[in-house]
């Protein structure tokens, strides 16, 4: 299977993708994270890695989202038998 995917650089912030989604693109971007939980314990540790950090930068706005990683993590722990405790 060919690699299509963009790259997006490593030191970005993610901003552009904090903004809301315009008309149906919330729904692309919801069945696409439902997707990617679907298919986590099937995607080697590296990758899990990638798009765990990355939800970290996106989701951390303001101070009360510090605990975020933690709760990713317990969120991931809980349902995924590769990560579970």
């Amino acid at each position: 299977m060919r690699e299509s995917r963009t790259p997006v650089p490593d030191n970005s912030d993610g901003a552009a993708l904090r903004q809301p989604a315009p008309g149906g693109e919330s729904r692309f971007i919801h069945v696409l994270g439902l997707a990617a939980l679907d298919l986590w314990s099937d995607l080697p540790q590296e990758t899990q890695h990638q798009v765990f950090e990355r939800a970290v930068l996106l989701g951390h706005r303001t101070e009360a989202d510090e605990s975020l990683r933690e709760q990713l993590a317990a969120f991931l722990h809980d349902r995924h038998q590769r990560t579970a405790r």
